[in-house]
């Protein structure tokens, strides 16, 4: 045998043994991703384009069509400053906030000139909804409605709808954020229209199934954030996971460094069946990094170890669907099948 053919094998052996190291993740599924799009609901726009005068016929219209929206979205923009006003004033106040609030005009106009159309959140939003469709086809599709809210309130989720405040995706640099003193720095790289992906995945995910579950138990509640965590993959599979952890680069690498000894540190603090919320809300807050850590370490570790395991569940359980997985309760079942052990 002569060298040639001795390298030809050598290759073809280490070409064979790539292959059959290499599963196919299966999320990675082909889905038709303009197969159901959102109805996108632009009330930024058109408080922008209205006259002054036509402001409470437009709310009398809009409480008939959704009472319980318009008095959700009105009590995030007027309450939340001053929870305690008559409700014969709130809608004075709701309309003085939008056409005489100087400050909230030039928002509405940085917003305004950055999307004047909304492609991006339209196919984000198609792709979303389709892979929702495809692993929960009796699922219900809420419309997207987009506002301005002058980070009063981010939006939320209400009956029929999912509600985003545009001046949450202006862009980390944009000098907002920075004017608002009790933002913190952390947050800014979130305030992008490249979250609108995260955003709507995390509003379907609260809309059907009431958002992550709470447990007082740690390994409890890592394992129903972690579920929420694996969900959010199964939207968004082609997403970066600077994005859909919501971590910057070099919190990722903090972690993927330290993955090891973050599980020996839950392990010798003996969290894992703690109930003691003091001691151990501290790894789900977010925050730059975690307390009582380095200002290097990265926030959330309970949330990324939760995931961490439900994958590698769900990597081993290919009989398990991602609905089966929402459904389960069995959590301690989910930590010991894992087998997860950096």
């Amino acid at each position: 045998m002569n060298l040639k053919t001795k390298r030809n094998i050598s290759t073809l052996c280490l070409l064979t043994l790539f292959i059959c190291n290499c599963k196919n993740d299966r999320l990675d599924i082909r889905v038709d991703e303009e197969a159901y799009k959102p109805t996108i609901v632009r009330l930024d726009e058109r408080i922008w384009n209205m006259k002054e005068a036509d402001f409470f016929k437009f709310t009398d219209s809009l409480k008939k069509a959704d009472p319980n929206f318009f008095y959700g979205w009105a009590s995030q923009v007027v309450l939340s400053q001053n929870p305690d006003m008559p409700q014969a004033l709130v809608l004075d106040s709701f309309k003085h906030f939008y056409f005489h609030n100087y400050p909230m005009r030039n928002l509405m106009k940085d917003v305004h000139e950055k999307f004047k159309d909304l492609k991006q959140l339209d196919k984000v939003g198609a792709a979303v909804y389709s892979r929702f469709k495809y692993y929960f086809p009796q699922g219900q599709l809420p419309a997207l409605i987009t506002v301005v809210n002058g980070m009063r309130a981010y939006g939320g989720v209400f009956e029929k709808a999912i509600c985003f405040s545009l001046d949450h995706f202006l862009g980390a640099d944009h000098p907002l954020y920075k004017a608002l003193p009790d933002l913190p720095k952390y947050l800014y790289q979130k305030y992008s229209p490249e979250y609108f992906g995260k955003r709507i995945a995390d509003g379907l995910f609260e809309f059907t199934f009431g958002g992550v579950g709470q447990s007082p138990v740690f390994m409890q509640q890592m394992i129903l954030s972690g579920m929420q965590q694996y969900y959010i993959d199964a939207m968004l599979p082609n997403e970066h996971d600077s994005i859909r952890r919501e971590y910057a680069a070099m919190q990722l690498k903090w972690l993927q460094q330290n993955e090891k000894q973050v599980w020996e540190h839950f392990a010798s603090q003996k969290l894992f069946y703690s109930n003691d919320k003091e001691k151990t809300e501290r790894y789900f807050a977010d925050g730059p990094f975690t307390q009582g850590l380095p200002n290097e370490s990265a926030p959330r570790l309970g949330i990324w170890v939760g995931y961490k395991i439900v994958k590698k569940y769900m990597d081993t359980h290919e009989d398990v669907t991602l609905e089966m997985l929402l459904k389960e309760k069995d959590y301690n079942k989910i930590f010991t099948e894992s087998g997860y052990k950096p």
